[in-house]
Parts: structure tokens; sequence; C-alpha cells
């Protein structure tokens, strides 16, 4: 121990005279120059990034954009792109310059221009002349009353200041009818009263009405009005700051002086953020901030990053962003969430270290010296070093480890204390963690895991293969989890060793531990990872790329667990984070803190813990530039929603959308939109839908442009959603419903002609084949009758005439012979029987000459029955419907056949007591139905068409065909059977 001490003495007494020596104090030096008040972030747009020239004024709508007026006409905002809007129609084409703004609560904007340009009023998507009667040179402010009414005051016309009421201008005169010359300020106090400057005085009106009152107070200059959050009212002109009396409410007195003078300048434009800090720009010299309390104006100007020196107007939007216009650009100021630390210097040449002890203070090592930061206040500066630290662990109250190269040093109150030396040469990396016992635990290439226990170094033998110990932590339970060559992890349980094995679990280069979270969590180069129990559970970057490379990790009192890495910084509620790793698919609602809210900076690379929670509720991150807090009650304000901008179809660009019809042949067409989001635009996602074509939503990620293609005429609807902060989806996000008129050819109306007539084409090609194959059938029966008539000519012209001619040479024999005599009476009876045959044969040609003669259906049918039915006692009739026709004779025959053969099946087959004919004469077709009321036809007859062994039905059906007529054979409901046949009219009649 003697040894020791005096070591330690001699260590001590180095380090003071390095101390003293080495020209190093400039470097953990604050920053010098006076204070510039609160933190501020800063962004700016010039023509470069989109911004209008030379801007005079601003204002934001109800919907959220920003408008800006410029000498380069009229724009909105949505915290990312700038559209300009074209003035009304028939407007001055000289006076473009947009030289003030004023937003109603009913959503409209209403733009005042110089060059006697008067006013217009942007309404239901649409900029309208709103007709100002001798409108001044230059409108030079605007106001909208408590009743929604616009003021407008400006200069060199005839009225300074002008004010609609029930939709009718009038000038304002100042007391006793007085006239003004130049008005150049007007606001709108929340008890409705309206404040103004004109010709060097302040006046009011109390709400509804124009009647003006002079309040006692000279401005010097060209001063200007702002209203603080209590209702009361602030000049401030080139003498300096005054607070007025409520002369409105009939106080009397004097204005307070609180300020000294402004800025030099030759115009103001003032405002009160929602902090009460008054804001103020000037034309000459940039812009100032002050609040209540402080001694001294805190300047901007160019060289602190204002676009110009020359600025024109401000405006505070809902966000409590403050927007400043100039002559060169657009800038914004806003308190940022994320805090930089001034005290401590920036980008250290070795990086940055952060410990926090048991009291929940945290240190920060950065070049040769430690900073701590007691609760409430900034770091400060606590130790200072010999050489820069390597890694950094702290222990109980006030007591910090500070590890070198060979060597790790104690120190308590920041003094040293005590200094051990390593068991063997080490790399550059070291880590180091102090357990709950106050057991020191060291992690270095060439040392390896080592514990100092007693006095003495104990070494932990970790198996070469899985590489060397880079990075060592304390978990919930005490137990040292180290990171092995950035590949593995170990976790030490007593003599248990648990080992993960990175490429099995799918986790690459794990980096850092948690610090203060529930379960001990790992950032790697893919993801997240938590160790809980004896098994991992991960959050890959391939489903969450905002998890990638995550190297520090932390948990605030309010139950969100903030991570640190590529993208910012992240938080998310911790019962989010354990329903994710339960489901490490699903989305994961978390907020993004990036350069939107402050220069975040790189990630570092350095081991050991890159963020934790003070004892304060401070979260504290280190970064490649320097070291950042967070407030533990941070609550920023969601995005006001989601808006679509334009609607694109080839050359064309909409921006306005009422009652939209796209023109027929409209195939393709794009929609532009954008969050409107004046803060963090850029932490915006959309999902999009088009109704009429998809049933669902569609995740697009950051894009703001979509297009569809393929699109036929109808009705449409296309609807847009943004996130907020917390990932969840605003509704009901924004829409644009628009139809595609069809072309002539895709009209109903179009379709039905087209219908009809395929409808008609295909009828008259049915009846074309209808005629074609009723010709044929008609032909075949007319061959068939001019056959019978050749055959009948042919028999009577040769055979009947021969025979006769015949007959009569036997006769004049037969005289010859003796009467009498056997030959002669056996020649005259042959001449007899050949007689005979003569006789018969005129009767069948005369019957084949009948044939051909058109038929009484039902006569024939008549005698059919009676030859057919007659002898059997089945009762049977014969009827007839229509007007009765002759039919074709060779069509009657096929007819009479069918007949005759279903009548003999209803004797045979049917035991039927009655059978029924009926002939209805059709204009298109000839029906004969043949019906009985016996027991109908079989289920397996009506099913084969037939009976076995039986080809009575065969019969009928194919003698249907050849008249191309149809039969069938049904079982009647009320009993029987019933055989339909139709005849078309054309070949039935003749």
């Amino acid at each position: 121990m003697p040894v020791f001490r005096a070591r330690h003495q001699l260590f001590a007494r180095a380090a003071a005279i390095l101390v003293a020596l080495l020209p190093w104090s400039a470097t953990i030096a604050s920053p010098a120059g006076n204070s510039a008040g609160p933190a501020l972030a800063h962004r700016s747009w010039t023509t470069r990034t989109g911004a209008p020239f030379f801007i005079q004024s601003l204002t934001q709508d109800r919907a959220g954009f920003l408008w800006v007026g410029s000498a380069d006409g009229l724009f909105r905002f949505d915290g990312l792109s700038f559209d300009q809007i074209a003035a009304p129609p028939g407007h001055r084409r000289t006076a473009i310059a947009a030289s003030a703004l004023a937003a109603a609560p009913n959503g409209d904007v209403w733009v005042g221009y110089a060059g006697w340009g008067g006013v217009a009023v942007f309404r239901n998507g649409q900029l309208r002349d709103a007709r100002v009667p001798d409108p001044p040179a230059e409108v030079t402010d605007i106001a909208i009353d408590a009743d929604g009414d616009p003021w407008i005051a400006g200069g060199d016309g005839r009225f300074a200041i002008m004010r609609m009421h029930k939709g009718k201008w009038s000038p304002v005169f100042g007391p006793n009818g007085r006239s003004f010359i130049y008005a150049n300020e007007l606001q709108t106090a929340s008890n409705g009263t309206i404040w103004l400057i004109a010709d060097h005085r302040v006046y009011f009106a109390r709400r509804g009405t124009a009647e003006l009152k002079a309040a006692p107070v000279e401005v010097a200059g060209i001063g200007s009005l702002a209203i603080d959050g209590a209702d009361m009212v602030w000049l401030t002109d080139e003498r300096g700051m005054w607070r007025l009396p409520a002369y409105d409410q009939d106080e009397t007195g004097p204005p307070k002086r609180l300020g000294g003078p402004p800025p030099p300048n030759r115009y103001l434009k003032t405002k009160f953020d929602r902090t009460g800090r008054l804001w103020g720009a000037t034309i000459v010299s940039g812009i100032f901030h002050v609040a209540a309390g402080e001694k001294s104006i805190h300047r901007i100007t160019e060289r602190d990053g204002l676009t110009s020196d020359r600025a024109y107007d401000l405006f505070v939007d809902r966000q409590n962003n403050v927007w400043v216009g100039t002559e060169r650009g657009l800038d914004r100021y806003s308190r940022p969430v994320l805090r930089e630390e001034p005290e401590i210097p920036r980008n250290a040449s070795q990086g940055y270290m952060l410990a926090i002890d048991r009291d929940g203070v945290p240190y920060f090592a950065a070049e040769r010296g430690i900073w701590r930061a007691l609760p409430g206040q900034p770091p400060e500066l606590w130790a200072l070093l010999p050489q820069p630290a390597q890694a950094l662990c702290a222990g109980d109250r006030a007591v910090v480890w500070v590890s070198m190269r060979d060597s790790i040093v104690r120190i308590v109150d920041g003094r040293p204390d005590r200094r051990l030396f390593y068991p063997g040469r080490t790399a550059d990396q070291i880590s180091c963690a102090v357990d709950q016992g106050g057991t020191l635990w060291v992690a270095a290439e060439g040392v390896g895991l080592i514990q100092h226990v007693g006095g003495a170094w104990r070494r932990y033998a970790i198996p070469e293969q899985l590489g060397f110990p880079a990075a060592v932590a304390i978990d919930g339970r005490n137990r040292p989890v180290v990171i092995l060559a950035r590949r593995n992890l170990l976790r030490l349980d007593g003599s248990r060793m648990m080992i993960w094995h990175g490429d099995r679990i799918g986790f690459e280069r794990p980096l850092a531990f948690s610090a203060g979270t529930r379960d001990l969590l790992v950032g790697g180069l893919t993801g997240l990872l938590r160790l809980r129990g004896d098994r991992v559970e991960k959050l890959d970057f391939s489903d969450h790329p905002w998890l990638r490379s995550i190297v520090g990790a932390t948990m605030s009192a309010d139950g969100y667990v903030w991570l640190t890495g590529y993208r910012g910084i992240i938080r998310i509620r911790q019962e989010n984070l354990e329903h994710a790793f339960a489901h490490p698919r699903q989305p994961i609602p978390h907020e993004i803190f990036d350069d939107d809210d402050a220069t975040v900076g790189i990630r570092q690379r350095n081991v050991g813990f890159q963020a934790a929670t003070g004892g304060d509720g401070r979260l504290w991150f280190l970064t490649r530039q320097g070291v950042v807090h967070v407030s533990p009650t941070i609550d920023r304000a969601p995005p006001i929603g989601v808006a679509v901008r334009a609607v694109v179809m080839g050359n064309r660009r909409l921006t306005q959308w009422d009652g939209l019809v796209l023109p027929s042949g409209t195939k393709a067409v794009t929609f532009e939109y954008g969050a409107v989001d004046l803060s963090t635009p850029m932490h915006r996602r959309f999902r999009i839908r088009l109704d009429g074509i998809d049933h669902d939503w569609t995740a697009v990620g950051t894009r703001r442009q979509v297009s569809f293609a393929n699109l036929g005429p109808g009705r449409y609807r296309f609807l847009v959603q943004t996130n907020d902060e917390r990932g969840a989806w605003i509704t009901p996000g924004a829409g644009v419903a628009f139809s595609i008129a069809p072309a002539f050819w895709q009209t109903w109306w179009f379709a039905t002609l087209v219908l009809l007539a395929t409808g008609a084409v295909f009828w008259t090609l049915a009846r074309w084949r209808l005629r074609v194959a009723t010709t044929a059938v008609r032909r075949r029966i007319e061959e068939r009758l001019a056959e019978r008539e050749r055959i009948a000519r042919e028999l009577h012209d040769t055979l009947l005439q021969g025979f006769q001619g015949l007959m009569l040479r036997f006769q004049a024999v037969v005289e010859q012979l003796v009467p009498g005599s056997r030959a002669r009476v056996a020649l005259e009876g042959a001449l007899e029987r050949a007689d005979d045959i003569l006789i018969e044969g005129r009767e069948r040609v005369r019957a084949l000459r009948e044939e051909t003669e058109p038929v009484d259906l039902r006569a024939r049918l008549s005698a059919l029955a009676a030859e057919v039915v007659g002898p059997s006692p089945i009762c049977w009739t014969v009827e007839e419907q229509g007007v009765s026709r002759k039919i074709c004779a060779p069509v009657a025959d096929e007819i009479i056949r069918i007949a005759g053969e279903a009548l003999t099946n209803v004797i045979l087959h049917a035991g039927a007591q009655n059978a029924m004919i009926e002939v209805n004469h059709g204009r298109d077709v000839l029906t004969v139905i043949i019906a009985d009321d016996g027991i109908g036809l079989p289920a397996d007859v009506r099913a084969a068409k037939r009976r076995d062994g039986h080809y009575g039905l065969v019969g009928m059906r194919e003698r249907a065909e050849r008249l191309s007529a149809s039969i069938t054979f049904v079982n009647r409901s009320d009993g029987g059977t019933e055989v339909r046949l139709l005849v078309p009219a054309r070949i039935a009649y003749q």
C-alpha cells in the first residue's frame, strides 16, 4: 500500500505539471462571445432551394400552409415546396409584388399588392379580385377583425385605411373625419380591438365599429405594434420598446418604456412568439429578439446565418416557429428539441465518452477534460487529464474511472485517487463498467476480459474463436455482458458462460449497450437486440430502416425508450417496443429527432454508452460533433395535415379540381401531394388509395408524387394520408374526386347500339340460316312432288297407254276365235284380269297426282284416329286452333305417320282412357300435339329417348329431323304423355 500511495502521489504531481505546461486549456474552454439568448435551430430557403425573391409578407392559413408574398408574386409553402399562385384574371401585369397578407378564420387568405394592384382573396381554391375602389399605391398591411371583416392599410392613395363590411368597401377616417396619408400597421387583439399606426400616431377601434380613437402616443419613425399573450400592446420605434396602457379599456397614462432602442432601422415588424419573446425585423440590420427581464437585445444578422440583413416581415406559426422574410429568402427559427452543449468542445479529436454515477449525475470525457452536469445545470469542467481518455465508467457518487492506454485511474470529486495498470498491452479501444458492488470490469483487445477483485486483476478465459472483448456492460441482474470482436455476445453468470453467435441469430456488428433500460438492449449495424433471460429478441433494419446502426439506448422516466443511430435520435414508447419484439415485422410507432430539429450530427464509433438518462430527467447523447441533451418534457405539436398540390396530365398541371372531369381518352394521371408541416416535413410518410381501382391503402414512404396508368372512363377518388410523429395515420387526410369522360364508343348508348346491331346481325343470320334450311327442305319436298308427277305422267303416257294398246290387239285376236272355244274363253278371262289391272294402274296414277295437292290436316288426322283408335274403347278428339290452312302433302304425310305412331303407342302402352289431337296453325310454326291421360313415359325411356327393342320413338325423331321440325316427349303434370311436334311455317304451309 505505501508503494501504491507513492506512485499515486507521483502521478498526481506529474499530472499537475502537465496541466500547467501543456497548451490545451483553450481546447476545453467555453466558446467566446456573448450569449445569443436561447438556443435556436435555424433553417433557410433561398432562390437556389425554390424560395421567391424579396419576401415582403407572411401568414398561415387555416389548413397550415405558410403564405409568402414577394416581389415574384404569391406563393404557398407546405414546409418543403413552394407553389406559386397566379394573380386573379385581369390583374394589373405590373402589380406583381404581394406586399401584405392576412388569413381569415373561415379559410380565406387576403392578399394586398403594390403598384396599385389592390386586394385579392383566395377562396375555394381560386384567387379573385376583391374589387377595392381607389386602392392605395401599396397595401402595407391587412388585418381581419373579430367579425371576419378585412381591413387594409397603405399609402399614396386616396384612402390610407379601408374596411370591407357586408361585402362593401368603405374608407376609415380618423377622429373628426381626419384623412390619413400613410398607414403601415394593423393588429387585431383577442378582445376584438383593431390597433393601427397612421401618420406617426397610434389609433384603435373597438370591436364592431370603424370609429377610430387616438391614443396619446407619438411614433418615432416607422414603428410597429405587437400584441402579447396578455393582450397588451407593445410599440417598437426608433426610441425603443414601449408597453401601452389599455387605452381601449379606458386606461390612461403614458407608455412604459421597457428596453433600449432596437438595432438601427428604417422599418420595423414585430411579433411575440408563444413563449413571450418579442421578435423584430429591420430593413438594414437583420432581426432581433428579447424577452421580458432580459437586459440586452439579441441580434441575428447575415454573419449568424440570416439570409439577408434586409428583413421585411415576421410571422409566428401555430407550432411556434418564427419565420422571417428577407430580401434573399426565407428563414425559420425554432426552439430545438435537441440542444448541443456549448460548454463541451465540439469535434473532439478522440470523440466523446459518457458515464452515469449512482446518483444519476452524467460525466463526459472529451479531449483532456471531464465535464459533470449536476441536476438542472449545464455541464461544467470537473477534472483535467494528462492525456485523452479511452474509456469512462462511473460507480458511486462522484467516483469516475478513466482509462488510458496502459492503466485506468479512479477520480473522486474531480481529483485522481488511484491508478491501476493493466496486466498486458491494450489496443486503442477499451471499455469499462462498474457493477453494483463497485467491482471494476475492463474489456480490451490484448488484456481480454478482466475484473479487479481484492487488489488484483482476474482474467476470464474466453475461447479465441469467439474474438476479443470489445465492450462490456452490467445488466439489471448485475451480470457482465460482453461484445466479442463486434460479432458475438457473451454473458457471465457466476461460473456459467452464455454465448450468442451473431451469425446464427442474424445480428451483424453489435456496437453498444443500453443504459438504464429494463432489459439490456444491444444496438448493432442491422438493428436492435434485446436480452431477456436466456433468449435474444431482435428487430431488423430490413423491416425498420430507421433502426440502422443503433449505437445507444436509454429510457426516460415517462416511459419512452430513446435510441441513437444513423438516422438520428429516436423515441419509442415502452409498450410499443414490447409489442414490436413480440411482433417484429409489424410497423413500430416512433418519432425521429434529426436535422429538422437541430444538427444532431453523425454517430460516433467509440465503445461505451452513447446515450443515458440523468437523475434530473435530461437525456444525453453523444455524436461526432458534440454532446446534445433533450428536455424530459418535450411535446412537439403534431403536423396539421396533408394536402394535394396538383393533378398532372401530360403537360397540364391543375391546382383546382372542384368537379374535375378529365377529357375522354385520358389514361394516365399524376398526383402531387405533401404534408402541411412547417416544422418537420421530412419526417412525413404517406399512404395512398385510388377508389375505383384500389381496395386498400398502399404505403409509398416519403414519395410525394404518384402516377396511375391505364385508367378507363368512370368516377374515381384519390386519397392520401400522412403520419404523425408517433407513426399513426392522420385521418381523414386529403382527396381529389374526379371522373374521366368516356369517348363516344365508351358511352352506354353506343354500347346499346352495338348490342342492338349485333343482335340484329345475329337475328338476320339466324333468319337467313333458317331460310336456307327451309328452302333446302322445301326444295326436297318439291323434288319429291315433281318426281311423283313425273312417275304418274310416265306411267300414264307409257305403261298404261301401251298396256291399253296391247289389250286392244288381244281383243282383236279374241274376236277371231270361235265363240265358246276353249282358247277364246281363256283369253277373254285374261283380258278381264288385264282390264282390272289397268283400272288399278289408273287409280295408282291418280293417287300420285292427288298426293301433290295441299291437304286438310284435320280431316286426315280425323280419318287416322278413326282408323287407329276407333276400334278401341279409348275416346278421342281432334281439335284445331287458329286460321285453318292447307298443309303441303309430303309434310302432311310425315305428320300423319308421326301421329299414327303416337296413337299406336297410346293404345299399346299408355293405359289411357282419352286421347286428344290438337292442331295449332301459328304464323311462324305449325304445332301438332298428341296427348293422353295414361301412365306417362317411364323415366328410363325419357332418359334413353327410346324403348329397348322398339324403334317407334326413334323413327318419329328421324321423320321430324327430315322436316327440320322439333319433337318433344314429356309427361304432363296432370298425368299422361304429350308429344309436341313443331313444324316451321315455311315448310308446313303450301
